[in-house]
């Protein structure tokens, strides 16, 4: 068991620490109990910590030391796939995205009460592991011939979007679990080539028609609890970083015809520094400025220094007083708030919340995908991905889970005496050099299966193939599902 230090306030109070306003991290993926009890070592605290995307059994655990040591901080997950916050295939965002279907998935099959379903029980799990808040739902809009988003975007219309965030936000929110929008008007529509750019969405190439449609979804913002700005930039709707600019709150207010009443999230500040070339402490003094109410620095580590500029800008009136007596105030009230929110609910049972989660992802991804003249028999299977970031562990998993004899075979004599064959695509027709790799594939081997996991409208060309929607295990179990004659329900 983790130490708590002493000093540390019971449950429900605020975190420690000195910063003139709420601060937000993300424990790592590597170690994160290692790295929890670094955080309650030091004399910062963040008011909301953000778990790693695990699967929900790591989960329960670092809710549960987190608890312990830093008991007054709400605690945050994400449960969507996101390419535009790193890792453009979803492969290493399977455990986490696992949770859901995607959101290609969810706008394909365009059943709200579905989503909702599926809202009420992702909020009951949460909740059931001591979770306080969901970092989405994501609002993206693709856009453009080639999105970054992928299947990470419920689809190309903003009333599509709109529809399907609300109804998964108003899902967990009933549980008691706060919402927060996620995570920035226009960002579905970076085309991929520019996913390695210093300043993605700078120059995102949309005509007004098509930001209007980007912005509809953030008509939900009186909905949620709170909005996170990306670390991104894009010019046309304001000058600057959105994580460090003013324009995202009156962008909100604007889109929703009303005031925003929730907590506005500064997101990831040590991006959005580099990306502005500022140091931490500039970039949290914009962002306090801007009118954030959440500082999220990312690592842990910079909290103490994110404080320590608040406090300094504090002391010379680089900050104003009375703002920043005015946006503490109103962050306190907010978070307090939240903190309160499930104290007279029922705590769910988590493992059957879970099976709940499950049994709904399952029946709708199963609806969203689609197979054409592509089945599996009995005999064994060779996974061959031909994406530029190959990762077939996932689909030889579900294949496996089905009681298949499934491999990722390293030498092309196995691939040739291979019974069956899956090929796993991702970019599909807008990548030259898989189409190539798929092409001398199938030119040695036309039988085998095409499994894609990008957006339909990259469907490769082929005989046989099933869209799967994406890359997490979820989908993917899906389309092992379709394969073997399983029906929609």
């Amino acid at each position: 068991m983790i130490a708590r230090s002493a000093g540390d306030p019971v449950a429900g109070e605020p975190a420690p620490g000195t910063s003139p306003l709420p601060l937000a991290a993300r424990l790592p993926a590597g170690d994160p109990l290692g790295a929890l009890e670094r955080i309650a070592a030091r004399p910062v605290h963040p008011a909301v910590l953000e778990l790693p995307a695990v699967d929900p059994g790591p989960w329960a655990e670092l809710a549960a030391a987190a608890r312990e040591v830093l008991p007054g901080a709400l605690l945050a997950v994400r449960a969507q796939e996101d390419p535009t916050a790193g890792d453009p295939t979803g492969e290493g965002l399977a455990a986490g995205a696992a949770l859901l279907p995607s959101a290609a998935a969810l706008g394909t099959v365009d059943d709200v009460d579905a989503t909702r379903g599926l809202g009420d029980a992702l909020g009951d799990l949460l909740a059931g592991l001591g979770i306080d808040v969901l970092l989405g739902p994501v609002l993206h809009v693709a856009g453009g011939p080639d999105p970054l988003v992928g299947t990470a975007a419920v689809g190309r219309d903003g009333d599509l979007v709109a529809r399907h965030g609300r109804a998964l936000a108003a899902g967990v929110r009933d549980a008691g679990i706060a919402a927060c929008g996620f995570a920035l008007p226009g960002l579905g529509g970076i085309p991929w080539a520019d996913a390695a750019g210093d300043r993605p969405g700078e120059g995102v190439p949309l005509t007004g028609a098509q930001w209007r449609d980007h912005l509809l979804p953030w008509a939900i913002a009186p909905w949620l609890d709170a909005v996170l700005a990306a670390p991104v930039a894009a010019s046309a709707l304001g000058e600057g970083t959105a994580a460090l600019a003013p324009w995202p709150l009156r962008l909100l207010e604007e889109s929703a015809h009303a005031p925003f009443h929730g907590l506005l999230v500064a997101g990831e500040l040590g991006v959005a520094a580099a990306r502005d070339v500022l140091d931490l402490p500039a970039a949290v003094l914009a962002a306090a400025r801007a009118g954030a109410h959440v500082l999220h620095v990312g690592d842990p580590s910079a909290l103490a220094p994110a404080a320590a500029a608040l406090r300094e800008a504090e002391r010379t009136g680089e900050l104003p007083p009375e703002l920043l007596a005015r946006r503490t105030g109103a962050a306190a009230e907010r978070l307090a708030a939240l903190r309160a929110r499930r104290r007279w609910l029922p705590t769910p049972d988590p493992a059957a919340a879970a099976a709940v989660l499950a049994a709904r992802s399952a029946a709708l991804a199963l609806r969203a995908v689609r197979a054409r003249r592509a089945a599996l028999d009995l005999r064994p299977v060779a996974v061959v991905d031909l994406r530029a970031q190959a990762g077939a562990a996932a689909l030889v998993d579900a294949l496996r889970a089905r009681h298949l004899q499934a491999e990722s075979p390293l030498y092309a004599a196995d691939l040739e005496a291979a019974p069956q064959i899956l090929a796993v695509t991702g970019r599909g027709t807008r990548d030259p050099g898989e189409t190539g790799r798929l092409r001398a594939l199938l030119a040695a081997r036309p039988d085998a299966i095409v499994v894609h996991t990008g957006p339909r409208e990259t469907l490769p060309e082929a005989e046989r193939t099933v869209s799967a929607l994406g890359a997490s295990r979820t989908m993917l179990d899906a389309a092992v599902a379709a394969l073997l004659g399983d029906r929609p329900a």
